[in-house]
């Protein structure tokens, strides 16, 4: 069985400036208030603030800049142009602290697959990433691209950390039992639905599921993040455990 995937951690340093960058220009050409598609409920104004916070999360768990967290708690402004400054720096700030420190350097974080600096790379580049293509299709009404290899490294993270942890950590727990496959750009994931909770596993055996749910790596991630709808991926097997999955993905996430 496979182990959790890795992107290049330089790769992923870089990206994450990129992201915001693409992010905070997006914003600036949109409508503060206008509402962003898919499951975020978000207008493209809360998006950019939501960056921002997650960059400023992670700080907080490294133990940086408390007195600059507190600062921009205390009020900077609201605007899209404030909030714009704001994750630009806060995001510059992480960068700084993350390329400072060894991907595997130990920290706490809220997952328990991954106590070290990378998880907080991950996270900050996969909130950055959503949400860039959330504010771009608002703004430019066009589906934003999302390169294959970080999809694939998001679609494991949803999987992993936010579906089967998350949903532990809520005491929620799936309605029936089933076994669906995830897979794009040639890798998948079984997940498994017990009384006990959901289960994430790396799939190399490719035995009998319940359903199966298959596209690009792209589709497959947004459509894990609730961004695009059931036509943009394959679905094959028993619709109401897509369904379920759907269901139980939009509690993780929310």
């Amino acid at each position: 069985m496979r182990g959790v995937l890795r992107v290049d951690h330089g790769r992923m340093l870089d990206r994450l400036g990129i992201e915001v960058t693409l992010l905070v220009d997006a914003a600036r050409h949109g409508v503060p208030e206008a509402r962003v598609g898919g499951a975020s409920g978000r207008t493209v104004r809360e998006s950019v603030r939501h960056v921002g916070d997650v960059c400023e999360d992670a700080l907080s768990w490294l133990g940086v800049d408390e007195d600059d967290a507190a600062r921009w708690a205390s009020g900077e402004g609201s605007d899209v142009e404030a909030l714009s400054r704001r994750v630009t720096d806060r995001s510059a700030d992480l960068l700084a602290e993350l390329r400072r420190r060894p991907p595997d350097d130990p920290c706490p974080t809220w997952w328990p697959g991954d106590h070290t600096t990378r998880f907080w790379l991950r996270r900050a580049l996969h909130a950055a990433l959503v949400h860039r293509t959330d504010v771009e299709t608002a703004v430019w009404h066009a589906h934003a691209t999302v390169d294959a290899v970080l999809a694939l490294d998001g679609i494991d993270e949803v999987l992993r950390a936010w579906l089967a942890h998350r949903l532990h950590a809520l005491g929620v727990v799936p309605q029936s039992t089933w076994v669906a496959r995830v897979q794009a750009g040639g890798e998948a994931w079984l997940v498994s639905a017990e009384a006990c909770g959901i289960g994430v596993h790396r799939d190399d055996a490719g035995g009998s599921v319940d359903a199966t749910l298959s596209g690009t790596p792209q589709h497959v991630y947004l459509w894990l993040w609730g961004r695009l709808p059931d036509r943009m991926v394959t679905t094959a097997g028993d619709h109401h455990v897509i369904a379920q999955l759907w269901s139980l993905l939009r509690i993780a996430t929310r």
